[in-house]
């Protein structure tokens, strides 16, 4: 008899579906400093942009706009700019909450 993967099942036996959501979220000067929070993030940018482009079945979403509009504005030169406004075009590259930083779990509602 096959052995059933109780990870894809629920309490009441039905199938779920389980989403994994690749995103950013590294607070600006939240444990670190923000030169060092930067420092690694922008190498997480520049990584998921050609992996994106690589990939079409891929997706990405970032939720934390200090980082990322830093990157964008000093990183790319006009060519990357282009292919990431496309990305987003397709889907491929989201960009939520509209915040600098995310929200806290505190303030969810406002």
């Amino acid at each position: 008899m096959p052995q059933k993967d109780s990870a894809l099942e629920g309490a009441s036996g039905e199938k779920i579906t389980i989403h994994v959501v690749t995103h950013s979220h590294l607070d600006a000067g939240w444990v670190y400093d923000v030169e060092t929070c930067y420092n690694t993030v922008r190498h997480i940018f520049s990584s998921v942009l050609d992996e994106l482009l690589d990939d079409k079945t891929k997706t990405y979403t970032v939720g934390d706009l200090y980082f990322f509009k830093r990157w964008y504005e000093t990183k790319l030169d006009d060519e990357r700019r282009k292919q990431v406004r496309e990305l987003v075009k397709a889907g491929q590259f989201e960009i939520v909450s509209g915040g600098a930083v995310s929200t806290d779990e505190a303030t969810v509602t406002y």
